[in-house]
This record gives C-alpha cells, sequence and structure tokens, in this order.
C-alpha cells in the first residue's frame, strides 16, 4: 500500500518541446465528474466545480496532454475519502516533461484519503457474543478478503494455534508445496477447507498456502500452491481461518458458500455503530510502461500530505518502479509513508498511512521488469533477519512487463 500524492511524471524519452499553458485541475468529494474540474469548488448555480473521482481527473490529464497545448498540469484533491474499487493507472499519456511536470497532490492544507476499503454494515447478534452479518457479494463469488479493520484497527482472522507456531514434522516431496505435519495440527474434517490458510513462516517472508490434499495415513499436506524455498526451511506455521477454531475477541472469520462474516467483538466495541471495513481493491496505484519518475513521486509537503487506507495486502505490486530495487521471493519490498515496511508482516503497518510533512526517501517499490536502464542513486539497507526492512533510495529508467 503506497501512498500517492504529491506524484511527478515525465515522459522517457525526455520531451523536447517547451512548456505551455499551466493547468490546474481539482478533486473534491462535493464534485461531479461531468463538471470541468477547473474549479476547487462548485459554483453557485452547481453547474460546475471540481471533479468526483481521481480516475476522472486523470482521464482530462490524458486528454490534455494528447492536445498539445498544456503546460505543467497539477492535479489537486481536496479533503475527503476517495473509495476506489480498482487501480488508477497512471501511463505515459499522463506525462509531461522536466519543464512542464504532471503533478498529483493534496489541495493546499489538506489530507485526502484514497481508500481501497468497503464498509460493511447490516449486522446482528448471532448470541454467545458473536455478530454476523451476510454479504452477497461474497456468497455469489464476486468478493473475498482476508483482512478487516474495526474502527480503523486491524482485526485478525481464527487462529490455530491460539499463541506461538506449530513445528513442522518433517518434510515430504515436492519439497516446496508439502510438509509432514504432527497429529491434530491439521484435520480433514474441516469444514470449507478451501477458505483456510496455513501460513508457515520462512525467513524473510512468509508462504501464504492453500491445502489440496490431506493424507492422514502419513500426515502429509499438500498445497496448491508453493513457496520459493523448501517448507521445512523456516520457524513453524500456523493456521487461518478456520470455522473449528475457537473465536476469540478481535477475530473474525468469513465462510465463502454461505457468504457470512462472523465477529466477536473487543469488551466496549459496538458492532451497532462501529465502522468496520474490508478491503475490495488489491492496488491502489499502478504505473505502467515506460516513463521516467523523478525523485518527487512520493514527497510530503507541509500542509500537502495525503494518504491511502484498507488495500488489501497483496503479492503483486502496487506502484511497480525499477528492478534494482532488492526483491524477496519475487515479491517488492515496500516503501510506505515514509516508513520501510516489514518483510515478514506487510499488514502489521495497518489500513491508514498517510505522508507525513518533508521529503522521504524510500519512495520505490519493485515490480515486474522486463529490463531496466542504468541506475541513478544508490540503495542502503539495513541486516538482513526475519524482520528486517530495507531503505531504497533510487531512480531508474525501468521498461515494466
Amino acid at each position: 500500500m503506497t501512498c500517492l500524492m504529491p506524484l511527478a511524471l515525465s515522459c522517457l524519452p525526455a520531451c523536447a518541446a517547451p512548456a505551455k499553458g499551466e493547468l490546474t485541475l481539482y478533486v473534491s468529494p462535493a464534485g461531479n465528474d461531468d463538471w470541468s474540474g477547473k474549479l476547487p469548488e462548485p459554483n453557485r448555480a452547481k453547474k460546475d466545480g471540481p471533479f468526483l473521482t481521481p480516475a476522472r481527473a486523470l482521464e482530462a490529464v490524458r486528454e490534455a496532454r494528447a492536445s498539445g497545448n498544456a503546460g505543467t498540469v497539477t492535479v489537486l484533491l481536496r479533503e475527503g475519502t476517495y473509495a476506489l474499487s480498482a487501480p488508477l493507472s497512471i501511463t505515459p499519456a499522463h506525462g509531461g516533461t522536466a519543464e512542464g511536470p504532471t503533478v498529483i497532490a493534496a489541495y493546499p492544507g489538506e489530507r485526502p484519503l484514497i481508500s481501497g476499503g468497503r464498509r460493511i454494515s447490516g449486522w446482528r447478534d448471532a448470541g454467545d457474543g458473536v455478530w454476523q452479518v451476510e454479504v452477497p457479494e461474497v456468497k455469489s463469488g464476486q468478493w473475498a478478503f482476508r483482512n478487516l479493520w474495526v474502527n480503523r484497527e486491524r482485526r485478525k482472522r481464527t487462529r490455530l494455534p491460539k499463541e506461538g507456531l506449530y513445528a513442522l514434522a518433517g518434510g515430504a516431496q515436492p519439497e516446496q508445496s508439502a510438509f509432514q505435519y504432527a497429529p491434530d495440527h491439521l484435520r480433514a474434517d474441516w469444514a470449507s477447507r478451501d477458505d483456510i490458510e496455513v501460513v508457515v513462516l520462512q525467513y524473510w517472508t512468509e508462504a501464504r498456502l492453500h491445502i489440496a490434499k490431506l493424507d492422514e495415513a502419513n500426515r502429509v499436506v499438500t498445497f496448491t500452491g508453493g513457496s520459493w524455498r523448501p517448507l521445512t526451511w523456516s520457524m513453524g506455521y500456523y493456521v487461518e481461518n478456520v470455522r473449528e477454531a475457537p473465536l476469540e475477541p478481535g477475530q473474525w472469520y468469513l465462510d465463502r458458500p454461505s457468504g457470512v462474516l462472523s465477529y466477536r467483538p473487543l469488551p466496549g466495541e459496538d458492532l451497532t455503530k462501529a465502522e468496520v471495513i474490508a478491503p475490495v481493491a488489491d492496488q491502489l496505484v499502478q504505473i505502467r510502461d515506460t516513463m521516467l519518475i523523478s525523485d518527487r513521486s512520493v514527497s510530503g509537503q507541509p500542509g500537502a500530505s495525503s494518504g491511502n487506507e484498507y488495500g488489501e495486502v497483496v503479492s503483486k505490486p502496487l506502484v511497480m518502479g525499477c528492478a534494482d530495487v532488492p526483491r524477496v521471493a519475487d515479491r517488492p519490498v515496500w516503501p510506505v509513508g515514509g516508513r520501510p515496511m516489514s518483510l515478514a508482516r506487510p499488514e502489521e503497518l495497518g489500513p491508514d498511512v498517510r505522508l507525513p510533512p518533508g521529503p522521504l526517501r524510500p519512495w520505490f517499490a519493485a515490480g515486474s521488469v522486463r529490463s531496466c536502464g542504468r541506475q541513478v542513486g544508490a540503495a542502503s539497507f539495513k541486516s538482513w533477519s526475519a524482520n528486517s526492512v530495507i531503505t531504497p533510495s533510487i531512480r531508474c529508467r525501468c521498461t515494466l512487463a
């Protein structure tokens, strides 16, 4: 999950044409995508004003660049929450030049929020301290999620064991997608087995695996996917989203076949008033194709910071950048909001990451890169461990896959 603004884009190769007229566009929760977007607030007649969505503003940027008449193009987001169901896509068609860049930023003095989440309401008391809600999109197979926030705090799924880890009983073949387990650590009679995730904590990363087959006679589990190293190369494992596991306070369980979400509130939580949000978008921003991204791409400014929330923790990168950024298990290292992210548990940063004032040095996340030109700058990193972090500060010209 990566903060969006301010973002400066310039084309590759560099354009020789001189900068022309400046254009400023505005986005606001009080706006309308049928308006011009050139006013910071609706006019008195309510017939013109800012855009409603960042996507419409990006479309206007592309149109302005296509006309050839725009110099610096600035998009300013007003205070409010902008909910996304799909990522914002930024391409070279949105980019300008070093003299006339495209800049996306918060409106001065305000803090817009880009959200990849959706609020879940309609909870009912199911008894025994558990609350439930049926989510039709989950039941129909259109939506599934592995993260949940209650009143802006992340909640965890049901977990076995309750604390600590299970030890692997031994290896099995294929070694990257199977292992031996101890008695009763995994059970063939668990319901909704396709929803269960076995989380193997390996060094520098974790493998989240779905069960394909349980050989109870030999106590061997085989998974639908695999890891980058043998699964025995690990510290142990735990199991998430098991229906039969005790639902502890602050834990939840999602049953996809029925679409029912169950949650046991913490003491003092009122599900009739709580804000419960689950992620819809697995990415908030995509930077596509070939472009040069300046070192202002994720730099906060006093009074112009912004943020994001409730993006799903995913295996693919949110903002795609240069191959020179170190990678682990073909997954990007995520610099987020000026703080480097833990490799082992990226979700621990929480749902709401905002840019603080002042320049931020770590600003790139690695993507699926087909080729990358020479590195500009350097990358600095701390020593490796299970919770190590990397603080890259580089600039590259890249061609993204």
